[in-house]
């Protein structure tokens, strides 16, 4: 976040995905990070693919 330049009450959503996502620590630095922010999840692995196949339709 520093090196985009946000700060943590700048954040409000944050989608949490992949198998990383489940783990309590991951999850808990997230929050101090951004602690207003609404945590939204998802299918933890479906929404992986379903985003690589969105980027690999916008790469053909």
């Amino acid at each position: 976040m520093a090196n985009a330049g946000l700060a943590g009450d700048t954040i409000d959503t944050i989608f949490l995905t992949g198998g990383s996502s489940r783990v309590p620590a991951v999850r808990a630095a997230i929050v101090r990070a951004a602690p207003a922010a609404r945590i939204a999840t998802g299918s933890d692995f479906l929404s992986v693919a379903l985003g690589l196949t969105y980027m690999a339709g916008l790469m053909a």
